[in-house]
């Protein structure tokens, strides 16, 4: 059965559950937590000190493994998925439109994972810097492409709506005051659940619901 390995939060690795559940692929969740906190040092000793014995070129969380296939990243196990399952486009433009979209994505999670791992002192003004100017920016462009077409890479549900509605569905929690000015973005949240029997399920679960969207030193969990 495969396994897809990564910290006991939603973070990275939510889209790529999210992908396994809808294609119907068995898999073992592997989840790792961090021990110790303040005013101790975090430690990832449950991570660190198997990483070097998983037999892969580049360790790191998450990873993925598929009998003799053993990847990390989560841009190339979303996309190995999605190849299996044809969810990735179907020519070449296509590909090449979910591969850019899949780019805006995590250009948008890291501006978001700045201010969610802001140093407590610099968190408010960070977030509010986020939230008055950059955020705003970066959906915009955002509402346009799914108001064109749908879904993000077209008219049909690719590897990418699965990133970008765990992204949506953390600015939702994270501000809601700003989501609700990009009303094709919520609707493409409200809808996406709906992809499939057993994605509805698993959001609906405590699988999916009681997992931190971060890990235990952000300051958003």
């Amino acid at each position: 059965m495969p396994e897809l390995g990564y910290w006991a939060i939603r973070g990275l690795a939510e889209p790529i559950r999210l992908l396994l559940v809808h294609t119907g692929t068995p898999f073992t969740d592997k989840r790792y937590e961090l021990q110790g906190g303040p005013p101790e040092r975090w430690s990832a000793a449950e991570w660190t000190s198997v990483k070097e014995t998983m037999g892969m070129e580049f360790p790191n969380l998450p990873y993925f493994i598929d009998g003799d296939v053993k990847i990390s990243q989560s841009n190339a196990i979303l996309r190995y998925i999605a190849t299996k399952h044809d969810l990735v486009g179907k020519t070449p433009v296509e590909m090449a439109n979910c591969y850019q979209m899949q780019d805006v994505a995590m250009d948008l999670r890291n501006a978001m994972i700045k201010v969610f791992y802001a140093p407590q002192d610099a968190y408010e003004a960070m977030k509010e810097s986020f939230l008055s100017t950059q955020l705003p920016a970066m959906l915009s462009r955002l509402e346009t492409c799914t108001e064109k077409h749908g879904w993000f890479c077209g008219a049909s549900l690719t590897f990418v709506d699965f990133a970008l509605f765990e992204l949506f569905d953390q600015l939702i929690r994270f501000s809601p005051k700003t989501m609700h000015k990009f009303p094709a973005i919520l609707k493409f949240h409200a809808k996406f659940p709906h992809v499939s029997p057993q994605v509805e399920q698993y959001i609906a679960s405590p699988k999916h619901t009681a997992l931190a969207i971060n890990n235990k030193m952000a300051n958003f969990l």
